[in-house]
């Protein structure tokens, strides 16, 4: 299937999704979104690659209970396509909903999600997957100011080509990126990659020898609290432990994180964000990797009617234990939306 062929079929199965979702019986919500950015390391390596690109998304969703003080729920579908200049490029679809209820005259909502997605990526082609996910939060309204809350979600992740294992008994799983191949590739969200050829080397050059399919499990438990410092800025503290469990040991690893956002709205035109995290990870396979990343990342938008108009920089460094694995990365995009 060649690349105008996927892009067309992408835009058009993502159009059947809203036009089928999309009637005024349902009162369905439609964002559209276009940006263009560059990315000065696409595949997550020491060694830069940079590309400009374009960025797609349609999402439409619906709202149920609107009369309801203590029901609130939602269905959704969504599609983005990523299109970059100078490398293949990726798209993913996406499907949920959730459900939520206060309890205790509002004070306490609690709530089920669930999603489920289909990712390709023309670039790194052992990213493909197809992934489901359920998840459960409750929240406490702790004072006027301050809400605490419980987050717990579950995700299955099948990955739709194998991982190889090398002669030596190492294995090198999916996300890899490309070091001294003619190629270069990306890191999925979910792993923390170990870098293969394309066409199946080392970069010792030696052959690997077999094949396996790969599959992962995912626990996520998260602490959070959110503060309304005033009625126009809002802060949340995130605390996070993540637990990766592969068939490849090279991939499974635990993870701890901490972030920090605020989101000041300083009147109905303007809307400015900023985030700040920090993860450790250590990974269970026999090289005693540990990896510690840092990100940032602060958004401005405009608003003028039905149209958003918004600025995104996003900044990551990865400090591991394994120089292959450390890196540094920003994104810049510009766009605008459209609601309706």
């Amino acid at each position: 299937m060649n690349l105008r062929f996927k892009k067309i079929w992408f835009f058009l199965l993502t159009a059947v999704l809203l036009l089928m979702t999309g009637s005024e019986s349902l009162s369905f919500e439609t964002l559209i979104e276009t940006a263009a950015g560059y990315n000065d390391n696409v595949p997550l390596l020491p060694d830069k690659t940079g590309s400009a690109f374009m960025r797609y998304q349609m999402k439409s969703d619906h709202r149920f209970f609107s009369g309801s003080l203590a029901w609130d729920g939602d269905v959704f579908v969504t599609g983005i396509y990523r299109d970059y200049f100078q490398v293949s490029d990726n798209y993913q679809i996406k499907a949920g909903g959730s459900l939520n209820y206060a309890l205790s005259d509002g004070r306490l909502p609690v709530g089920v999600s669930s999603e489920a997605m289909l990712y390709r990526d023309d670039y790194i082609e052992e990213d493909d997957r197809s992934e489901i996910s359920f998840a459960a939060q409750m929240d406490w309204l702790a004072a006027s100011r301050m809400t605490l809350g419980l987050r717990q979600s579950w995700i299955w992740a099948d990955y739709r080509n194998p991982f190889i294992i090398s002669t030596s008994g190492h294995h090198y799983g999916p996300g890899a990126g490309m070091m001294n191949c003619e190629g270069q590739g990306q890191s999925s969200e979910l792993t923390f990659g170990n870098k293969v050829c394309a066409d199946g080397r080392e970069m010792s050059g030696q052959p690997l020898s077999d094949e396996v399919s790969r599959n992962d499990r995912i626990h996520v438990s998260g602490l959070k609290a959110m503060f309304f410092l005033t009625p126009e800025i809002q802060s949340d503290l995130l605390f996070e432990h993540r637990r990766l469990n592969s068939s490849s040991d090279m991939e499974s690893y635990s993870r701890n994180s901490l972030s920090l956002s605020l989101l000041w709205t300083p009147n109905d035109l303007w809307e400015i964000s900023s985030t700040a995290a920090g993860r450790r990870a250590e990974f269970d396979d026999e090289t005693d990797r540990r990896d510690t990343l840092y990100s940032g990342s602060i958004g401005i938008s405009r608003f003028i009617g039905k149209f958003e108009l918004f600025f995104q920089f996003e900044w990551t460094k990865n400090d591991s234990s394994l120089d292959i694995e450390c890196f540094r990365q920003t994104v810049t995009q510009c766009g605008m939306a459209l609601s309706f």
